[in-house]
């Protein structure tokens, strides 16, 4: 497929599933609203708060990752494609052990952040795990992604993301009418985010049959000076 056939499809899904998200969206925040309460969803969101500034750490470093795959993508080079993704899994890699032990030392103050909270600080322990790992999916498994990025398939990211994103949200909505369950809401945030790395590096398997999705430490530091030029 070429690449003006990519852009286009990259448009057409992502707006596709835009309106899909925002649609279940619209629904499911009255639902967990009315059902788990105002305390619940505003700690959750103060978690996910806390999480996207730990997420600052990556600094932009997969972005800019992304502009340097664009030469070899297009000479069709995989060996050095197969060098700036180890490279980044490294890097990657690291941000995430250091954002794990950021996110335990702040954890240890929750029972004076969320003293005045009604929610149980187990849960707010759970919640925070959870989102944290759905974080950590990105640092460990899924930084493949930037492959596809780069490559102008977006739209394979978008339809495994937001398909398991929307499903989650109705299970979720599912769980919390019928048993209004908090473990539940959560449990389902939990799967969806390991179906989410399961499925992407199916896919990556498929399309990039060449690709090494483990990283070899001992060829990331030879090849650095040639990969990065």
């Amino acid at each position: 497929m070429s690449r003006l056939k990519n852009t286009i499809l990259n448009a057409k899904v992502g707006v596709l599933f835009h309106i899909l998200f925002l649609s279940v969206q619209f629904f499911s925040r009255k639902v967990f609203l009315d059902r788990l309460g105002d305390d619940f969803i505003g700690t959750t969101s103060t978690l996910q708060a806390f999480l996207g500034f730990l997420n600052l750490a990556e600094l932009g470093i997969g972005t800019a990752i992304g502009f340097v795959l664009y030469k070899p993508i297009f000479e069709n080079n995989r060996k050095e494609i197969n060098q700036i993704i180890h490279f980044l899994g490294f890097i990657y890699k690291r941000i995430g052990l250091g954002i794990i032990a950021v996110a335990i030392g702040l954890s240890a103050f929750f029972p004076l952040i969320f003293s005045d909270t009604a929610v149980d600080l187990a849960l707010v322990y759970y919640a925070f795990f959870v989102f944290l790992s759905g974080s950590l999916f990105g640092y460990f498994f899924n930084y493949h992604i930037f492959l596809l990025q780069a490559d102008q398939k977006d739209f394979v990211v978008t339809k495994i993301f937001q398909t398991i994103s929307i499903t989650k949200i109705l299970f979720q909505i599912v769980a919390v009418l019928l048993f209004e369950s908090f473990f539940l809401y959560l449990t389902f945030e939990l799967i969806s985010g390991i179906l989410s790395s399961i499925f992407i590096r199916r896919k990556l398997k498929k399309e990039y049959p060449w690709l090494s999705l483990t990283n070899l430490k001992n060829t990331i530091f030879k090849n650095l000076k040639i990969t990065l030029i």
